[in-house]
Protein backbone atom coordinates (compact mmCIF):
# COMPACT_ATOMS: atom_id res chain seq x y z
CA UNK A 1 0.00 0.00 0.00
CA UNK A 2 2.78 2.49 1.10
CA UNK A 3 4.55 1.59 -2.98
CA UNK A 4 0.91 2.61 -4.00
CA UNK A 5 0.56 5.95 -2.48
CA UNK A 6 4.27 6.92 -3.05
CA UNK A 7 3.46 6.08 -6.71
CA UNK A 8 0.44 8.11 -7.00
CA UNK A 9 2.19 10.86 -4.72
CA UNK A 10 4.81 10.89 -7.33
CA UNK A 11 2.79 10.91 -10.16
CA UNK A 12 0.28 14.10 -8.55
CA UNK A 13 4.35 15.77 -7.81
CA UNK A 14 4.76 15.19 -11.55
CA UNK A 15 1.36 16.55 -13.33
CA UNK A 16 2.22 19.88 -10.42
CA UNK A 17 5.79 20.48 -11.44
CA UNK A 18 4.06 20.04 -15.54
CA UNK A 19 1.54 22.55 -14.41
CA UNK A 20 3.53 24.74 -12.75
CA UNK A 21 6.24 25.06 -15.13
CA UNK A 22 3.98 25.42 -18.26
CA UNK A 23 1.99 28.39 -16.31
CA UNK A 24 4.71 29.95 -14.60
CA UNK A 25 6.63 30.31 -18.13
CA UNK A 26 4.41 33.36 -20.27
CA UNK A 27 5.50 34.60 -23.74
CA UNK A 28 3.89 37.16 -26.01
CA UNK A 29 3.43 36.06 -29.96
CA UNK A 30 2.39 38.02 -32.27
CA UNK A 31 2.24 37.78 -36.51
CA UNK A 32 2.53 40.56 -38.88
CA UNK A 33 2.09 40.39 -42.70
CA UNK A 34 3.43 43.25 -44.76
CA UNK A 35 3.28 43.96 -49.01
CA UNK A 36 5.75 45.23 -50.81
CA UNK A 37 4.34 48.08 -53.64
CA UNK A 38 6.79 48.28 -56.11
CA UNK A 39 5.94 51.11 -59.56
CA UNK A 40 8.03 49.89 -62.45
CA UNK A 41 9.87 52.65 -64.08
CA UNK A 42 8.64 54.35 -67.28
CA UNK A 43 10.27 53.56 -70.23
CA UNK A 44 9.80 55.25 -73.59
CA UNK A 45 12.11 56.72 -76.56
CA UNK A 46 11.54 58.73 -79.84
CA UNK A 47 13.29 60.08 -82.75
CA UNK A 48 11.06 62.78 -84.33
CA UNK A 49 8.52 61.49 -82.60
CA UNK A 50 8.21 58.43 -83.78
CA UNK A 51 9.13 55.31 -81.95
CA UNK A 52 10.13 52.85 -84.85
CA UNK A 53 11.47 54.57 -87.97
CA UNK A 54 10.95 58.21 -89.63
CA UNK A 55 12.09 59.75 -92.81
CA UNK A 56 13.79 63.18 -93.24
CA UNK A 57 13.61 64.63 -96.77
CA UNK A 58 16.67 67.23 -97.69
CA UNK A 59 14.94 68.17 -100.44
CA UNK A 60 17.02 69.05 -103.87
CA UNK A 61 20.76 69.04 -102.91
CA UNK A 62 22.84 70.96 -105.68
CA UNK A 63 26.33 72.56 -105.60
CA UNK A 64 26.47 76.00 -103.08
CA UNK A 65 23.78 74.40 -100.92
CA UNK A 66 24.97 75.01 -97.02
CA UNK A 67 22.28 73.34 -94.82
CA UNK A 68 21.37 72.04 -91.88
CA UNK A 69 18.46 68.95 -90.75
CA UNK A 70 17.60 68.16 -87.46
CA UNK A 71 17.18 64.77 -85.53
CA UNK A 72 14.69 65.60 -81.88
CA UNK A 73 15.27 62.46 -79.62
CA UNK A 74 13.04 62.14 -76.82
CA UNK A 75 12.74 60.52 -73.19
CA UNK A 76 10.22 63.00 -72.02
CA UNK A 77 8.18 59.78 -71.47
CA UNK A 78 11.04 57.85 -69.46
CA UNK A 79 11.88 57.27 -66.08
CA UNK A 80 15.32 56.84 -66.84
CA UNK A 81 18.10 58.03 -68.50
CA UNK A 82 18.66 56.76 -72.20
CA UNK A 83 22.39 56.66 -73.95
CA UNK A 84 22.05 56.62 -77.59
CA UNK A 85 23.69 56.45 -80.58
CA UNK A 86 23.35 57.31 -84.38
CA UNK A 87 24.81 55.00 -86.79
CA UNK A 88 25.41 56.59 -90.80
CA UNK A 89 25.66 53.98 -93.28
CA UNK A 90 24.13 52.83 -96.45
CA UNK A 91 25.05 55.77 -98.61
CA UNK A 92 23.92 55.51 -102.00
CA UNK A 93 24.69 58.20 -104.53
CA UNK A 94 25.92 60.93 -102.46
CA UNK A 95 27.95 63.12 -104.69
CA UNK A 96 31.86 63.39 -103.29
CA UNK A 97 32.07 66.79 -102.24
CA UNK A 98 28.81 67.15 -100.37
CA UNK A 99 29.74 66.40 -96.75
CA UNK A 100 27.80 66.09 -93.47
CA UNK A 101 29.47 67.27 -89.97
CA UNK A 102 28.10 66.88 -86.32
CA UNK A 103 29.24 70.92 -86.04
CA UNK A 104 28.62 74.07 -86.80
CA UNK A 105 32.33 75.11 -87.64
CA UNK A 106 32.11 72.00 -90.08
CA UNK A 107 35.10 70.56 -88.58
CA UNK A 108 33.83 67.23 -87.38
CA UNK A 109 33.04 65.60 -90.60
CA UNK A 110 30.61 62.85 -90.37
CA UNK A 111 31.15 59.67 -92.63
CA UNK A 112 28.24 58.45 -93.80
CA UNK A 113 29.76 55.27 -94.27
CA UNK A 114 30.04 53.52 -90.44
CA UNK A 115 30.35 56.76 -88.31
CA UNK A 116 28.48 57.05 -85.52
CA UNK A 117 27.31 59.64 -82.99
CA UNK A 118 26.37 59.20 -79.30
CA UNK A 119 25.59 60.75 -75.88
CA UNK A 120 23.42 60.45 -72.86
CA UNK A 121 19.31 61.57 -72.64
CA UNK A 122 18.31 62.69 -69.14
CA UNK A 123 15.17 61.22 -68.37
CA UNK A 124 11.91 63.37 -68.69
CA UNK A 125 13.88 65.59 -71.32
CA UNK A 126 14.21 65.77 -75.04
CA UNK A 127 17.81 67.01 -77.11
CA UNK A 128 18.58 68.44 -80.92
CA UNK A 129 21.15 66.67 -82.66
CA UNK A 130 21.89 68.93 -85.57
CA UNK A 131 23.34 67.49 -88.68
CA UNK A 132 25.10 69.87 -91.23
CA UNK A 133 25.44 69.49 -94.86
CA UNK A 134 27.83 71.55 -97.37
CA UNK A 135 28.25 71.17 -101.44
CA UNK A 136 30.82 73.96 -102.24
CA UNK A 137 30.18 76.10 -105.00
CA UNK A 138 31.64 75.10 -108.00
CA UNK A 139 33.30 72.01 -107.25
CA UNK A 140 32.80 68.84 -109.44
CA UNK A 141 30.61 66.19 -108.94
CA UNK A 142 31.89 63.18 -109.54
CA UNK A 143 30.35 59.92 -108.95
CA UNK A 144 27.07 61.41 -109.09
CA UNK A 145 23.98 60.29 -110.69
CA UNK A 146 21.05 62.91 -110.72
CA UNK A 147 18.07 61.61 -109.36
CA UNK A 148 17.75 60.11 -105.87
CA UNK A 149 20.09 59.60 -103.01
CA UNK A 150 19.69 58.61 -99.53
CA UNK A 151 21.58 57.20 -96.03
CA UNK A 152 20.81 55.43 -93.44
CA UNK A 153 20.56 56.94 -89.83
CA UNK A 154 20.10 54.03 -87.56
CA UNK A 155 19.00 55.37 -83.71
CA UNK A 156 19.04 52.90 -81.12
CA UNK A 157 18.73 54.04 -77.34
CA UNK A 158 19.34 51.64 -74.18
CA UNK A 159 18.82 52.40 -70.65
CA UNK A 160 21.91 54.17 -69.02
CA UNK A 161 23.14 51.52 -66.22
CA UNK A 162 22.55 53.83 -63.17
CA UNK A 163 25.85 52.16 -61.53
CA UNK A 164 27.60 53.92 -63.89
CA UNK A 165 29.02 50.49 -65.74
CA UNK A 166 28.91 49.34 -68.82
Amino acid sequence: MKDKILTALGIVLMIGAVVLATTSYARFVSGVKGTANITLARWEFKANDKKISFTTDLGNLYPGIDKLFQVILSAENSDVDVEYTIKFNYPNNIPENLKFYSDSAKTQEINLDGDTLSGILTAGKRTVITIYYDWPYGSAAEKYIPGTAWFNMTINGHQKDPSGGV
